[in-house]
């Protein structure tokens, strides 16, 4: 009967050291732009193509679109031969973070990692421009916009995106910037106005905010404002050509009748 304590006690000690030393392990980590090598699932190599996940699950670089990522192996034997190491190298611009995933197809689908990449600065965003920013009502298209980040994306980097008057300058709720770009571009639609009214365009990404503005003129108005200079500019000339007109008279003439006064070459009479 003891025996049979002693080994269930066993099993359960082996069980907990199992589960200690998994929850222990930690993950090889590289730093951007270096590399970091595996023992993978040995595999029979029918041909050699990759794909590396970052965390999200998302296709990073593959042996068709590299995206910078770059995946090599090492092949032992050769009937057949078998991959026994892979070395995963990620691009100067990647992203911190844990459980980046190696892969070669195939059938087995030989697993290289995952690994942590460490070290590196995130990426975040800098920030959020509109141009045109002044436009009219009713403008169409709607000026466009653009978000940057800091450096390239790893996968894809979703922006969001609100307006503080959304029926006057609408915005998508997000944008995406993809794989290994800085940055992206978004439409805007421009509504009616009466007056005057400026939109603060706020993108949010990890924390971090950035803003901008657009301010939309009532046409009308726009008009009316045009119509209004106009007039006081030729109101100055006018001035100006009748005060030199008078200065001429007053030159040639003996004088000459201006503004309810007779002004003379010697002066008011």
């Amino acid at each position: 009967m003891r025996s049979r304590n002693y080994i269930s006690i066993l099993c359960v000690l082996g069980l907990v050291c199992a589960l200690a030393s998994q929850a222990l392990a930690v993950n090889p980590a590289v730093a951007p732009g270096g590399s970091v090598t595996f023992a993978p699932t040995l595999s029979q190599e029918f041909s050699f193509s990759w794909e590396v996940l970052n965390p999200a699950g998302s296709v990073v670089g593959s042996s068709t679109t590299p995206n910078s990522w770059n995946v090599t192996d090492v092949v032992t034997g050769s009937a057949p031969p078998v991959i026994s190491t892979l070395t995963v190298t990620c691009p100067a611009g990647t992203a911190n973070g844990t459980g980046y995933k190696a892969f070669i197809q195939g059938p087995s689908r030989p697993n290289g990692g995952p690994f942590d990449v460490q070290g590196g600065t995130p990426v975040v965003l800098s920030s959020v421009a509109v141009n045109p920013n002044v436009v009219l009502s009713q403008a169409s298209p709607g000026p466009t916009g653009t978000v940057t980040l800091s450096g390239p994306s790893s996968g894809t980097t979703t922006v969001s995106l609100a307006s503080s008057l959304p029926s006057i300058v609408g915005v998508p709720s997000s944008v995406a910037v993809t794989n290994g770009n800085s940055s992206a571009t978004f439409s805007t639609t421009i509504g009616t106005v009466a007056a005057s009214q400026t939109a603060t365009i706020t993108a949010t990404y990890s924390g971090g905010q950035k803003t901008a503005t657009v301010t939309v003129n009532d046409e009308l108005g726009q008009v009316i404002s045009a119509i209004q200079a106009q007039t006081v500019q030729q109101a100055t000339e006018y001035n100006v050509i009748q005060a030199q007109l008078v200065l001429v008279a007053a030159l040639l003439l003996p004088g000459v009748f201006f503004g309810g006064v007779w002004i003379t070459r010697k002066g008011r009479a």
